[in-house]
């Protein structure tokens, strides 16, 4: 059964980047997708140059220029009125379903749509994904097979990173 392993990025400093590079260093991916967000480019140049051959994608479905919100209910509504909730639903529907094939793909982006990725795997209500926190270049993995939801493998991952005062 064909399963596409879906590596979910937070963007983050290039320190970062280059810690998360070297930990992906030996997976075999398909593809490297990024938004067109100055920071999730930054992230994925930083990837990019650490994992060779890998061919490098920019997609404005995972474009998620959301105004952030304390209040769960305010930052769904401010999601649903500039478009990211339709914007969020497209790029589910293209990365998070099955393929023909077994497939690795990289995404950078950021934590609007990890957030929203990971709530469709839980199966919580829409408004859920604003209380999702991601640490940057922090690393969630959705598992994708066929007659199956979604699987968290691995959410908000940051065993590479090193760890922050206070931590």
């Amino acid at each position: 059964m064909p399963e596409r392993l879906l590596y979910l990025v937070n963007h983050g400093a290039q320190e970062d980047c280059i810690l998360l590079a070297d930990r992906l260093s030996s997976e075999d991916f398909t593809a490297l997708h990024h938004s067109p967000l100055a920071h999730a480019v930054e992230t994925a140049q930083v990837l990019a140059q650490r994992l060779p051959g890998v061919p490098v994608h920019q997609d404005d479905l995972l474009d998620d220029d959301i105004p952030e919100h304390v209040d769960t209910h305010a930052a769904y509504s401010a999601f649903r009125e500039t478009g990211g909730l339709k914007n969020a639903q497209a790029a589910e529907e293209r990365y998070v379903g099955v393929p023909e094939r077994d497939e690795r793909l990289l995404i950078v982006t950021n934590t609007v749509l990890i957030a929203w990725f990971a709530r469709s795997a839980i199966a919580t209500p829409p408004w859920r994904w604003a209380g999702l926190k991601l640490r940057g270049c922090g690393l969630t993995i959705l598992s994708c097979k066929e007659n199956r939801p979604p699987a968290i493998v691995s959410f908000n991952d940051a065993e590479h990173l090193e760890p922050r005062s206070g931590e």
